[in-house]
Order: structure tokens, then C-alpha cells, then sequence
């Protein structure tokens, strides 16, 4: 099943292009992962892809239908953005901001149910938040706030995930468990998931596919283990690098 499909996409950030003719099609079971330098555009790729900015030209589709046919409703129930940075206007409770990945189910002045608090505790318990239900998220460290989110985005339960760098604040044990949860849950329910990563051996642990941005419009999308050498990563950041092989795994070095 394709979930989301890019058409001759051309996105911009000003006058500066970050991509021209952006084709590739993202089926359900896929990981995706938007590799490329500081200023690349991965932000405003996967935001154009999210639908909150406007392409300069080209289509995107999500499951064959055009993505500005689609209701804000029906997007927020199909697909979830993570931003790369979280900002808390209003006080609240971490089992406030959890409970906000039910909204797009809950009718007008409708309550969350029983149901849904036990859904949110489930998600504060993947990411060991549980005994924190009460505290005031300003109150959070950058890593606990990072996992609230991800626990949000969980209770939302989309089919798509869009994720902007997912591993920020978080510490290597929690990168690693929890990218591997999100993608494994994802897959499990015929989903898929695109994430912006900063760090070339995420994508190759858990990526399927690859959308690499040179920053100078240039782009080269496909499977991950078509796309990723030590060549077209030396291009991609500038800067020379080396594959090591771990047994099964691939691993970049910088020189």
C-alpha cells in the first residue's frame, strides 16, 4: 500500500532550492531517512511532505489522494509530525500533553474516556515516563521532554510518522530503544515512518530507504543499501569517511 508518494516535488527555502524533482513512494512497512548537512532542508522537506508548508511545485499524495483534498481532521488522524524542538506555551501535566494524541478521535467538548488514560499510560510506560504523570512538563529535562513526545505521538497512533531528528536530547541507550520501537510498532500496524536524522548509523540501523539532500537541489533517493556508500556520504557532508563492517552492520567513520 502506498502511504505517500512525491511527484516531481520542488521545494525551496527562499530562493534557495533544497530539492528538484523530488520522485520516490513510501509503502507501508518502510523506514525512511532524510540524511544530509546542517542547511540541507531536511526540516523543510519533512514539513512540506507534513503538509504545514507549501511545495513550490510537484504533488504529494497520501494513499492516492492529493494531500490538499485531505481535511485537517483526516491528517491529524493519518499522520503525526514530531518537531525537532518541543515549545511548552501553557502549563500542563505530562498526562495532559499525552492525552493531546487523542484529540483528533474525540468529538467536540467530548472527554477522553477510560480507554484513552489507560492508552496514555501504556505510552508513558514504553518510555518510562509512568511515575512522572503529575509533574509539570516544564519541570522535564530535554531528554524526558523528547520521550513525552514520542509517548504522545504513540497515543495518537498515526499511520504515518514524520519525525524530525527523533534522537535530539535523547542518550544513546534511548535512541536506540526507542527508534527501535517506534519503527517496529509502525510496521506492526502496516505504517510507515520518515525521519530527518543527523547521524548517518541511525539510518543504517534502522532505515529501509534513504532521501539524501546535497543542499544544492541534488537528490538521491532508494534503498538503503543502494543509496549509502563511502563515497556518496563523503559527498553528502563534505567531508571523507570510511565503512567499517561490524559483522551484519555497516558503520560510517569520519577520517
Amino acid at each position: 500500500m502506498n502511504l505517500l508518494a512525491a511527484d516531481k516535488l520542488h521545494a525551496s527555502i527562499g530562493n534557495k532550492p533544497i530539492c528538484r524533482d523530488l520522485d520516490f513512494t513510501v509503502q507501508a512497512g518502510q523506514c525512511w531517512g532524510i540524511l544530509g548537512a546542517n542547511g540541507a532542508g531536511k526540516t523543510t522537506l519533512l514539513h512540506t511532505l507534513a503538509g504545514l508548508r507549501r511545495a513550490v511545485a510537484g504533488r504529494i499524495n497520501l494513499r492516492d489522494r492529493p494531500l490538499d483534498q485531505w481535511s485537517m481532521a483526516e491528517l491529524a488522524r493519518f499522520r503525526g509530525v514530531l518537531f525537532q524542538d518541543s515549545h511548552d506555551t501553557f502549563p500542563a501535566t505530562v498526562m495532559e500533553t499525552v492525552l493531546t494524541g487523542r484529540h483528533p478521535y474525540l468529538h467536540f467538548w467530548e472527554f477522553e474516556s477510560r480507554r484513552d488514560y489507560e492508552t496514555a499510560r501504556q505510552a508513558l510506560r514504553q518510555v518510562e515516563l509512568r511515575d512522572m504523570e503529575s509533574r509539570r512538563v516544564d519541570t522535564l529535562s530535554g531528554g524526558e521532554r523528547r520521550r513525552l513526545a514520542l509517548a504522545t505521538l504513540l497515543v495518537q497512533a498515526p499511520q504515518l510518522l514524520l519525525l524530525d531528528e527523533p534522537s535530539n536530547h535523547l542518550d544513546l541507550r534511548n535512541q536506540v530503544r526507542l527508534l527501535d520501537d517506534l519503527c517496529r510498532q509502525t510496521i506492526a500496524r502496516e505504517g510507515a515512518l520518515i525521519m530527518s536524522l543527523h547521524d548517518v548509523n541511525l539510518a543504517q540501523r534502522f532505515c529501509s530507504h534513504v532521501i539524501l539532500m546535497f543542499g544544492d537541489g541534488a537528490v538521491c533517493t532508494g534503498a538503503i543499501t543502494d543509496t549509502l556508500s563511502e563515497d556518496t556520504v563523503s559527498r553528502l557532508y563534505n567531508y571523507p569517511v570510511h565503512a567499517v563492517q561490524d559483522g551484519n552492520r555497516v558503520l560510517y567513520s569520519p577520517d
